[in-house]
C-alpha cells in the first residue's frame, strides 16, 4: 500500500541487442550520480535471467553483497512471466513455458526507504523481449528527489526505446506537475495512516485480535507543501 510506479519495456532483436540496450540506460544512468538533483546510490552489472532452474542465480550475482542477492531474486520474480494477457481476461503460462525464457536485468538503488528499481528483459524466442516491475516511493527518506529520480530514470528508458508503458499512482509520469505529485503522496500519507491508526485503536485485523503493529508509515510519513511550488 502506497505511491508505486510500475512500467513495462519491451524490445525485437537478438540477445545482444537486447544487453546492448539494457547496456546504454546502465550507463546513463550512472551519470545521474554526479546531479544532486538525482539519488542513485548503487547501480549493478547486469545480470543473466533464467527460469528453467526454479534456483537459478547468475553466477556474478554470487561475488555480489547479500543485500544485491536477496534484490536479484526479487527480480526474477517481478521478471517471471507467470500471466499472459488475452483476450482481456489473464492466463497463467504453463511451467513448461516459463522455462524457456531467459533474459538480463540490473539493479538500481536510489533513497533508503524506496524500493529498487530492476531494469530488464526476456524473451522466449530470443526476439520477441518483454519485461514488467514497480518500484514503491511512498516510504523514500527523501520522497520528491526518489520520485522524480525513478522518472528521470524511466525517461533514459524511453530515449533507448525499449519502455512502452508507465504508470505512475502519483501521476508524475505523464503531468511532470508537483503540486500534482505532491497533492497524491499527501493524500496516499494521509490514507495509510488513518487506516492503520484505525487498526492500533481498535487492536483487531481481518477479524483477529493484534497486539502491535509494525508498519512503515509509522516509521516514515512524507508529506509535501503544495504551496512552495
Amino acid at each position: 500500500m502506497g505511491i508505486t510506479i510500475h512500467y513495462d519495456f519491451k524490445h525485437k532483436g537478438d540477445s545482444k541487442s537486447a544487453f546492448v540496450k539494457l547496456e546504454t540506460v546502465r550507463k546513463n544512468i550512472l551519470k545521474l550520480q554526479k546531479n544532486h538533483k538525482y539519488i542513485v546510490q548503487v547501480v549493478s552489472p547486469i545480470f543473466m535471467l533464467k527460469y528453467d532452474k526454479e534456483n537459478y542465480v547468475s553466477p556474478n550475482v554470487l561475488k555480489m553483497p547479500r543485500q544485491i542477492q536477496r534484490t536479484y531474486n526479487w527480480a526474477k520474480i517481478q521478471y517471471c512471466p507467470r500471466e499472459r494477457f488475452i483476450d482481456n481476461k489473464y492466463i497463467e503460462t504453463p511451467q513448461e513455458e516459463i522455462k524457456k525464457h531467459r533474459g538480463f536485468v540490473f539493479l538500481i538503488y536510489t533513497d533508503s526507504g524506496s524500493e529498487p528499481t530492476n531494469i530488464g528483459l526476456i524473451s522466449k524466442d530470443n526476439k520477441h523481449w518483454f519485461g514488467s516491475a514497480f518500484t514503491k516511493t511512498q516510504y523514500a527518506t527523501d520522497f520528491l528527489r526518489c520520485h522524480i529520480t525513478i522518472i528521470r530514470i524511466l525517461d533514459i528508458c524511453k530515449a533507448v526505446g525499449i519502455l512502452s508503458k508507465v504508470l505512475d499512482e502519483a501521476q508524475y509520469w505523464e503531468s511532470r506537475n508537483l503540486r500534482l505529485l505532491a497533492k497524491n503522496i499527501n493524500e496516499s500519507t494521509a490514507f495509510i495512516s488513518s487506516v492503520i491508526g484505525k487498526i492500533e485503536e481498535t487492536k483487531e485485523f481481518d477479524g483477529e485480535k493484534i497486539d502491535t503493529i509494525e508498519a512503515p508509515i509509522n516509521k516514515c510519513k512524507n508529506f509535501m507543501r503544495i504551496g512552495r511550488f
